[in-house]
C-alpha cells in the first residue's frame, strides 16, 4: 500500500509509558500512517530513549506538538486525521489538595477530544479510560456493566474524574446527531517493560517493593495489566466493534502477593524486601496524620476480579501470565537504572530475550 494512501491515526501523548507502547505497535503494524503528540517536540531528554527504542520506525513517525487542554493545537493534530488513540492521563500516586486538580482536566480534555474529533470528522475515537469506573469492591466480581460505584469511600478524586469522563462520553455518544465511533478501554495498573524516562504510578509501585522502600505492606489489592497486552488491545479496537467498553485486566494481585513474586526471582541476587503485613490498627493510627492511608483502609482487604471475557471475545486478546509481567516489570527498572542492579548481567539478559 502506498504510504499516503493509509489511513492516518493520531496517537496523544506517545512519550508516556503506555503512549510510547501504543505507537511503537502502531508504526510496527505498518497499515497505517502514524502522527504521535507530545507536550514538548524539543525535549530530547524524554524523546532520546523512546527514538533508541523504536530504532528505524521513528523516521516513520510525524511527531507534533499539542497540549490536550489547547483546543486550536488538539484540533490541528488530529487534522486528516481517520482515528485518534486517546490515552490515559496520569494516576496520582497520592491525594490531591483539591479534586479539581485531577478532575477538572480529565472531564475538558476528554469532552474538548471528542468535539475535535467530531468537527474534523474522525471516524474512530479510542479512549483509554481506567478500570476503577466499573471497580466495585462490593463484588466479587465486576464488568462493563457494574455500575459506577460512586457512593462508596473509596472513591478518590482520580476515580471521579475517571467517571465524569466516562459519563460525558457516552452521552455525547448517545446523542442523535453524533457519527463518531467510540471505543472505550479500561485498564487496570498498567505494569511491564519499560523504555521511557519519567515516573508513572505503576513503575512506583514495583519500584517501591523491589528497593524494600517500607517494612510493613498494607492490605491493598490491584487488579493488573501488561502494558504490551494494554498497547494490543488499542490497535485491535480500530477494527473491532463500534460504541463499546472493553475492560483490560488479567488477574488481581495483592501488595502481598506481589512482594512475594518479585522476593521469589530476586533475593538470590541479594535484594532484601519485606515480607510483613502492615497491621490494620496501626495503619488505623496512621491515617489521622495521612489522607493517603485514610483511603487506603477504605479499601483494606477489599478484592474483586475483573472478568476480561469481553476483551478476549471482542479483541481477540491473549493475556500474558500477570505473574511473569510482574518480573518483567522488575527486571525492566534494573535495567533503565531505576534501581542498584545486582543481577550481574540477568536484567539486561531477561529484557533482552523479550525482543
Amino acid at each position: 500500500m502506498e504510504a499516503q494512501s493509509k489511513p492516518l491515526i493520531c496517537i496523544t501523548g506517545i512519550n508516556g509509558y503506555l503512549g510510547s507502547w501504543v505507537c511503537k505497535y502502531a508504526l510496527q503494524d505498518g497499515q497505517y500512517r502514524v502522527r504521535g503528540t507530545v507536550r514538548n517536540v524539543k525535549d530530547t531528554e524524554r524523546l532520546q530513549p523512546i527514538k533508541e527504542e523504536f530504532g528505524d520506525l521513528w523516521d516513520q513517525l510525524e511527531l507534533v506538538q499539542a497540549d490536550l487542554l489547547d483546543t486550536e493545537s488538539l484540533r490541528q493534530a488530529i487534522k486528516e486525521c481517520s482515528y485518534v488513540i486517546h490515552v490515559a492521563c496520569p494516576v496520582p500516586l497520592h491525594q490531591p489538595d483539591d479534586e479539581d486538580e485531577v478532575i477538572k482536566p480529565s472531564v475538558e480534555g476528554t469532552k474538548d477530544i471528542f468535539m475535535a474529533c467530531q468537527d474534523e470528522g474522525v471516524k474512530r475515537l479510542i479512549i483509554t479510560s481506567s478500570i476503577s469506573i466499573n471497580e466495585d469492591f462490593r463484588y466479587p466480581t465486576c464488568d462493563e456493566e457494574t455500575p459506577y460505584p460512586l457512593d462508596q469511600p473509596w472513591i478518590n478524586a482520580y476515580r471521579k474524574a475517571k467517571i465524569f469522563a466516562d459519563e460525558l462520553v457516552w452521552d455525547m455518544v448517545n446523542d442523535e446527531n453524533n457519527k463518531l465511533e467510540v471505543v472505550s478501554l479500561l485498564p487496570g495498573l498498567i505494569i511491564g517493560p519499560i523504555f521511557i524516562k519519567s515516573n508513572f504510578t505503576s513503575k512506583e509501585v514495583i519500584q517501591m517493593i523491589l528497593t524494600g522502600k517500607y517494612p510493613l505492606w498494607p492490605n491493598l489489592h490491584i487488579s493488573c495489566v501488561d502494558v504490551r497486552d494494554c498497547a494490543e488491545a488499542h490497535m485491535r479496537a480500530l477494527t473491532c466493534k463500534k460504541n463499546i467498553k472493553i475492560c483490560l485486566a488479567n488477574g488481581t494481585k495483592s501488595i502481598l502477593e506481589m512482594v512475594e513474586i518479585i522476593r521469589g526471582e530476586f533475593s538470590q541476587y541479594g535484594y532484601w524486601i519485606s515480607n510483613w503485613g502492615l497491621n490494620y490498627w496501626i495503619a488505623y493510627l496512621a491515617s489521622f496524620f495521612s489522607s493517603d492511608m485514610a483511603l487506603a483502609l477504605q479499601l483494606w482487604g477489599r478484592r474483586t476480579e475483573i472478568d476480561n471475557t469481553r476483551a478476549i471475545k471482542e479483541l481477540g486478546l491473549k493475556f500474558t501470565p500477570i505473574d511473569q509481567t510482574i518480573i518483567t516489570t522488575a527486571y525492566s527498572l534494573i535495567k533503565q537504572g531505576y534501581v542498584i542492579d545486582r543481577t550481574n548481567g540477568n536484567a539486561d539478559d531477561h529484557i533482552s530475550s523479550l525482543n
